[in-house]
């Protein structure tokens, strides 16, 4: 039976029991010899097939009279994927990080956000993965899951637009220190000709923060101008903003022209935009001739097996995302499987600052690449330098990598992350309530996603809560002190 299944596809075979009995399966092209059947050898088996744990040993015996198997060959295989074990066998404490548990009930309990994702990794290892609450506050509402996906707002900026900045950099198409300009002609006349790729990327290119584009196409009653959006797509009108909501094409053109002619603030200190990664994306869009979402997802996502995506909506997914918000100032619907954010959605879904949509799983195997020094599954995404370059604080700055956020160092200004992580964590924050951190000092990862602006984005609940901070202090403290 074996033959004839290695016959007719690619196969491994694991062997839960004697040596002796390889034996019988010469034809394997690829064996595991595990030799018990008790559940634990059973889950590291699969963790080791699937490159969680890495792999060397040898057989006692030669079980194979044509030596296929042949007693003290040693083999080893090493892997850099995620696994899964226990807190205590990576030095965290467990009784101490179901103190987790507590703070996620309460985040329900408080209104503070109806269901999310957690994510605690150490060492190339998921100790902490869970699923809370519902798709919104009511209670026949579909559960949350750890595979549903969320809109994870700004971390797009480092889940997205960073990676793929990263790879063309290291490719040498894009300089940090060359000016936009190189990159988007458009701005050659215009009061940006000579803000730096560099500058956009740490917040200090003088941009103003942020644009309520939307707002200018709306009638004067407040509801969508039926001359902008359309019920059907056509011809003239293809930017699928939100279900039956079809935007004129030319609008994106105007979005842009006030991005380009948009004032700037007069000074070059720390000041957080999205105005920067609209404009790298399109100077990256601009590099490659593709959008985005096919670039980050023909280099990073589909390589590494991800769910990860923009616009769930376009393969069918919007049922397995929460919905963000019940929208009565632009789209008049709820939103779900579309961009929470205006701007992006006015862009079809689809740029540098928002628009993508992840679990808890797949950012943490992003951000373990990049601990890994850039290499995850036994491909090599970065060069160790260039993860380094970017996930290091750049130009004087106290808190900005390039395209990563990291732990605020100046104690005048508001934390970003638990003030017990280590001065080298890098990530980002997402206004729909998410927060990713690496710690690249303990190894540490902690994720944390909700949809805490349903049904309003208004409620701020989760913020003023601290709730991501207070449980990212959990996990801090869940480390064991070594003696």
């Amino acid at each position: 039976m074996v033959d004839s299944l290695v016959g007719r596809q690619p196969t491994v075979l694991t062997v839960f029991g004697n040596p002796y009995s390889l034996r019988f399966f010469d034809a394997a092209p690829t064996l595991l010899e595990a030799y018990n059947e008790d559940p634990m050898t059973q889950e590291l088996a699969a963790q080791a097939l699937f490159g969680a744990n890495n792999l060397r040993g040898q057989l006692p015996v030669t079980a194979s009279p044509t030596a296929h198997y042949a007693q003290g060959v040693v083999k080893s295989y090493e892997n850099q994927r995620l696994g899964y074990e226990v807190p205590e066998a990576v030095g965290l404490n467990s009784d101490t990080l179901r103190l987790l548990d507590l703070y996620l009930e309460e985040i329900v309990r408080k209104g503070a956000a109806p269901g999310g994702q957690i994510l605690v990794a150490k060492n190339n290892r998921v100790v902490f993965h869970k699923a809370f609450g519902r798709f919104t506050y009511d209670s026949t509402s579909t559960k949350v899951t750890t595979g549903h996906l969320y809109d994870i707002a700004s971390v797009t900026k480092v889940a997205a637009s960073t990676l793929s900045a990263m790879r063309l950099y290291e490719q040498g198409q894009l300089d940090l220190n060359q000016t936009l300009t190189c990159y988007i002609p458009e701005l050659a006349k215009t009061n940006k000709k000579d803000i730096r790729v560099d500058e956009t990327m740490i917040h200090q290119a003088g941009l103003t923060p942020w644009i309520a584009f939307y707002k200018n196409t709306l009638d004067p009653n407040g509801f969508p101008d039926k001359h902008v959006y359309h019920a059907q797509a056509d011809g003239d009108s293809e930017v699928a903003v939100a279900p039956g909501m079809f935007m004129d094409n030319a609008l994106a053109d105007t979005l842009w022209n006030t991005i380009f002619f948009s004032p700037l603030r007069g000074a070059k200190d720390y000041k957080y935009s999205d105005l920067g990664l609209y404009l790298l994306a399109r100077a990256m869009g601009n590099i490659t001739g593709e959008s985005l979402d096919v670039y980050a997802t023909r280099n990073f996502y589909a390589p590494m097996g991800l769910k990860t995506l923009y616009n769930p909506w376009k393969k069918g997914l919007a049922d397995q995302c929460p919905p963000t918000e019940e929208d009565r100032y632009f789209r008049q619907q709820r939103v779900q499987g579309y961009v929470h954010d205006m701007g992006a959605a006015m862009l079809g879904g689809v740029s540098g600052h928002a628009g993508l949509f992840s679990n808890a799983n797949d950012l943490a195997k992003i951000f373990q690449m990049l601990l890994n020094g850039g290499t995850y599954g036994g491909q090599q995404y970065f060069k160790p330098e260039t993860v380094k370059l970017f996930t290091s604080r750049y130009g004087g700055s106290t808190r900005r990598g390039l395209g990563f956020d990291m732990k605020e160092l100046n104690p005048a200004a508001s934390a970003n992350m638990s003030k017990l992580a280590g001065p080298n964590t890098f990530g980002h924050l997402g206004f729909t309530g998410i927060c990713a951190w690496a710690d690249p000092d303990q190894q540490l990862i902690f994720i944390f996603i909700s949809n805490r602006t349903y049904p309003t984005m208004e409620n701020n609940k989760l913020i003023n809560g601290d709730y991501r901070p207070k449980m990212q202090d959990v996990v801090y403290r869940a480390l064991k002190k070594k003696t």
